[in-house]
C-alpha cells in the first residue's frame, strides 16, 4: 500500500510540475525571411541521411530529396556496398555526389549547407556518407535469415515474459483490493477532520489509486514490451528509438519535476503536520467541554459539537490557504482551470449542503434541541439520538430511526417535552368532551380521579382540569399532568385514556359529545357489570385500576 501511495503522489507531483506555464506576454515568434531555403530531408526506411535546403535547375530541396530516397531504397541488400563521394560540377555550379562505386544516389550542393550549423561543405558529405553507410550495412545484417529469426525468438520469449508480468500484476491488483475491501468494513480507529472520519473515505481513495497503479504499471510493461519487438527488426527500429527516447525524456522530466517539487512539497507537510497538532488540541479542549470535564463561562456543552466542527474546518481552510503557494503546480494554468472548475461544481450543487449545514448550526446554538429530548418534529415523535451536521437523527416509539434534514427541522414546527421539564417533570394534556347535562364538578372529579389511578402520572405538581370551551353541543374539559419522563408520554396517555373511561363508567356519566335533535330517554354509559364481556376477561388482580403501567403495554 505504501509503494501504491508514494507512486500516486510522485506521479501527480510531476504531473502538476511539469504542466506547461505560459507567460504573461509571450514574446512574438521570429520573423522568418522570405529567400530562407526550404528544408527536406532524405529519409530512407525510417532513417534520416541527410537534409537538403538548395534548388536545382527546375528541382526543388523537396524533389531532390524524393529522388535521393527512391534511389536508396532501390539498392539491393549487400553488405560489400561502398559509400563515396565525389566532387563534380555542372552548369558553373559545383557540388559533392555521395553515391556507390556504380551509382550516384544525391549530390550535395553548397546551398544545402545550414548557415548556422558552421559546416563546411566537405563536412556534409561525410556525414552524409556516414549515415548512408550505416543504414546500408545494419539493413543488410538484419536482412540475413539468422538475424531475423533471432528477432522473432526474442520478441516470442519478450512476449511470454510481458504475459506473465501482466498476469502477475492483475493477481497483485486482486489482493490488493481484497485486502482494502476487508479493511473498509473492519471498524477502525476514527481519523477526524472537522468532525467528519476520514477513514472510509481514504480507503476508498486507496482502493480507486490501486486500479489506477496497477493499470498504470501495465500499460509501461506494454509499452517496453512494444519497444523492444520493434527494435529486433531492421524496419521497425525507427520506431523503438522514437518510443525509447519518448520514455527516457519522460522519465528526465519526470526526475526534475521531483526535484524541483521537493521543497514545496516539504513545507506543505510541514504546515499540515503543525495544523494536526493544532486541530488535536482543539478538538481535545471542544471534547471535554462537550463531556463536562471541562467549564468554560462562555461555551455551552451543547454547542460544544457544533463549535468543535466550525473551529476545526477554520484553522484546515486556514492551512490549505497558507500551504497553496507551496503546492507544486499551484501556480501552472492547469491546477486554475481544475480550481475554477471545482469551485463551479460546488457552488452548484452545495445549495442544499450548505442550508442544512446552516441550519445545524442554528439548531446547536440555539439551544432548542438536546440529545435525549423526546421531542415533536412535524409529523415524528420519539428521543432525540443524535445532533449531526446535516441531519437531526430521532428514534420513534415504534422503533423506527428518522432522519431529519436540519433544513426541514429549521423550517418545521417542533415541540420539545423534556426542555422545560426539569425537576417537576413534562406537563401532557388530554382532552375529552362531555355534554351539557353532566355536572361538571363531577366531570372535574372523573378526571382527576382517573389521573389518580393511571401509574407514571406525579402526584406532585397535582393534576387539575380547565374548561376550554363551552360549545354548542357540549362542554370541553382539559385534563393537565406532570409526567417524569417525557419518552413514556404516549403509554401513559394510553393509560389515562382507559382509567378516564373506567371512572366515568362507575359513575353512569356518559362520554359522548351530542350533536342531536333530541335528548335521550336515559344516559348512554357502560354499567360496571358489562365491563368484561365477551371476550374481555377480568384482571388476576380483581383490581379496577386502568390499564397497564407505561412501557408494559
Amino acid at each position: 500500500m505504501f509503494w501504491t501511495r508514494l507512486g500516486f503522489v510522485i506521479s501527480a507531483i510531476w504531473l502538476l510540475q511539469a504542466a506547461p506555464v505560459p507567460a504573461a506576454q509571450p514574446p512574438p515568434p521570429p520573423a522568418v525571411a522570405l529567400d530562407q531555403p526550404e528544408a527536406a530531408p532524405v529519409v530512407a526506411w525510417g532513417r534520416t541521411i541527410v537534409v537538403l535546403r538548395a534548388s536545382f535547375e527546375e528541382s526543388s530541396a523537396g524533389e531532390r530529396a524524393r529522388r535521393a530516397a527512391e534511389r536508396i531504397k532501390a539498392l539491393a541488400p549487400r553488405a560489400d556496398l561502398e559509400v563515396t563521394t565525389t566532387k563534380a560540377s555542372r552548369g558553373g555550379v559545383s557540388g559533392i555526389i555521395v553515391g556507390t562505386k556504380t551509382e550516384s544516389l544525391f549530390a550535395l550542393l553548397p546551398g544545402d549547407v545550414d548557415p548556422d550549423s558552421g559546416q563546411t561543405l566537405d563536412e556534409l558529405a561525410r556525414g552524409a556518407a556516414t549515415e548512408l553507410k550505416a543504414a546500408l550495412d545494419e539493413r543488410a545484417e538484419q536482412m540475413r535469415w539468422p538475424v531475423l529469426l533471432r528477432g522473432a525468438g526474442f520478441s516470442a520469449g519478450a512476449t511470454m515474459v510481458f504475459v506473465v508480468l501482466v498476469w502477475l500484476v492483475w493477481k497483485f491488483r486482486e489482493v490488493a483490493i481484497r485486502r482494502l475491501d476487508r479493511l473498509i468494513a473492519t471498524p477502525r480507529r476514527p481519523l477526524s477532520l472537522a468532525g467528519f472520519n476520514l477513514v472510509p473515505l481514504l480507503l476508498g481513495i486507496e482502493r480507486a489509486l490501486t486500479k489506477l497503479t496497477a493499470g498504470a504499471v501495465m500499460l509501461v510493461v506494454a509499452y517496453l514490451w512494444l519497444a523492444f519487438c520493434f527494435q529486433q527488426f531492421f524496419y521497425t527500429q525507427p520506431w523503438a528509438r522514437q518510443l525509447g527516447g519518448f520514455f527516457l525524456g519522460m522519465l528526465l522530466s519526470f526526475g526534475l519535476g521531483i526535484v524541483r517539487a521537493m521543497p514545496g512539497v516539504v513545507a506543505v507537510l510541514v504546515i499540515f503536520w503543525i495544523t494536526r497538532i493544532v486541530a488535536a488540541g482543539a478538538s481535545h479542549f471542544f471534547s471535554s467541554v462537550e463531556r463536562g470535564t471541562v467549564s468554560v463561562p462562555w461555551l455551552h456543552p451543547d454547542s460544544a459539537r457544533a463549535s468543535r466542527r466550525v473551529v476545526l474546518a477554520a484553522i484546515w481552510l486556514f492551512a490549505l490557504t497558507v500551504a497553496y503557494p507551496y503546492i507544486p503546480g499551484s501556480g501552472s494554468e492547469a491546477f486554475k482551470g481544475v480550481s475554477v472548475f471545482a469551485g463551479l461544481m460546488l457552488s452548484l450543487g452545495s445549495s442544499g449542503f450548505v442550508n442544512h449545514l446552516m441550519s445545524g448550526l442554528v439548531i446547536a446554538y440555539s439551544g432548542a434541541l438536546h440529545v435525549g429530548d423526546y421531542v415533536t418534529i412535524g409529523d415524528v415523535e420519539g428521543t432525540v439520538q443524535d445532533l449531526g451536521p446535516m441531519t437531526t437523527k430521532i428514534a420513534t416509539p415504534k422503533r423506527e430511526f428518522v432522519a431529519i434534514p436540519n433544513g426541514v427541522v429549521v423550517g418545521a414546527s417542533m415541540t420539545n417535552f423534556s426542555l422545560l421539564a426539569g425537576k417537576d417533570g413534562a406537563i401532557v394534556a388530554t382532552t375529552v368532551t362531555i355534554g351539557y347535562d353532566a355536572p361538571w364538578r363531577q366531570v372535574h372529579a372523573l378526571l382527576l380521579q382517573a389521573a389518580a389511578r393511571t401509574t407514571g402520572i406525579r402526584p406532585t405538581p397535582p393534576a387539575f382540569v380547565l374548561q376550554r370551551a363551552l360549545s354548542d353541543f357540549y362542554a370541553e374539559y382539559e385534563l393537565r399532568f406532570a409526567i417524569d419522563r417525557p419518552a413514556e408520554r404516549v403509554p401513559v396517555l394510553s393509560a389515562l385514556h382507559a382509567a378516564i373511561q373506567d371512572a366515568f363508567n362507575e359513575a353512569g356519566v356518559q362520554i359522548m359529545s351530542p350533536n342531536f335533535v333530541a335528548q335521550p330517554d336515559k344516559a348512554v354509559f357502560v354499567p360496571k357489570d358489562q365491563w368484561y364481556a365477551p371476550p374481555a376477561k377480568p384482571p388476576e388482580t380483581g383490581k379496577d385500576a386502568a390499564g397497564p403501567a407505561p412501557g408494559k403495554a
